[in-house]
């Protein structure tokens, strides 16, 4: 596997990425899907946008007034098209337009890729997502560790969380964790955190290696899987009866680790 995604070198100018599988196990069988990963150099979301952008996407760019919006923008959805790409051979990013729905989930536009999703999230100049079939409820989450945060995210847990809490000596990694496993959770459900947090209680939370395994209270269907790295927290959340294999995850998290250290 390619450790640099290459479908543009002009893109390595403007940022470092990285794309690969993923692959779901059923008992049905394999579902393959995609994972996207883009950390953007200073100042360069204005050329990204000029050179890998569909012009719809270029149009809502304009409209940003913010530099660091512009970076979240950019970052989010060149990491969707990463993803949206490695999963369809869909090479021209021009012709993958990202948008958002009505309740604001992001979704794809193009005359060549059909019946393909997408979760995208960003933490400031670092934007993750993944692209999966149809049949599949998939969202992604990641959040930089703040110890500013610590006190509000302590705060938000349940009972049973802050007893999950105590069996682990990572604190603060732990409590982010919580938030983006909730987070990514509310991705599948389509409703952002809109909901109370209460309804979205992490029911167990297991350590395997370096990937820690969760499970919901209420939504019993569904499972996540999260790493640590490089400060940051990434969590996954997808149908409970599939397997998602960790050597497969870890040996991604060690390739882009190799990659963003270089930045």
């Amino acid at each position: 596997m390619d450790v640099m995604h290459n479908h543009d070198l002009k893109n390595l100018v403007y940022a470092l990425t990285y794309s690969g599988p993923l692959i779901l196990e059923s008992t049905d069988g394999k579902y393959r899907c995609s994972f996207g990963i883009c950390k953007i150099k200073d100042g360069n979301a204005k050329e990204m946008i000029k050179w890998h952008f569909h012009k719809s996407e270029q149009n809502k760019f304009d409209e940003i007034k913010y530099e660091r919006r512009m970076n979240s923008y950019v970052v989010g959805r060149y990491a969707g098209k990463l993803a949206v790409s490695e999963f369809s051979a869909e090479e021209d990013f021009r012709k993958i337009a990202i948008h958002n729905g009505i309740i604001n989930q992001p979704y794809i536009i193009s005359d060549s890729i059909r019946n393909v999703q997408i979760s995208i999230s960003h933490c400031n100049d670092l934007g993750v997502a993944i692209a999966f079939p149809d049949e599949l409820l998939m969202g992604i989450d990641i959040e930089k560790i703040d110890p500013s945060k610590f006190v509000f995210l302590k705060s938000s847990l349940t009972p049973k969380e802050m007893d999950i809490l105590k069996k682990f000596n990572s604190e603060e990694d732990i409590l982010f964790m919580f938030w983006t496993i909730k987070e990514s959770l509310s991705k599948v459900l389509k409703t952002g955190l809109t909901l109370p947090l209460e309804l979205l209680e992490v029911k167990e939370l297991t350590q395997h290696s370096a990937v820690y395994h969760s499970c919901f209270e209420n939504f019993s269907q569904f499972c996540s899987v999260s790493v640590v790295s490089m400060g940051y927290i990434c969590s996954i959340t997808f149908p409970k009866k599939l397997k998602l294999n960790i050597d497969d995850i870890q040996m991604h998290q060690k390739i882009i680790e190799s990659i963003f250290l270089e930045l």
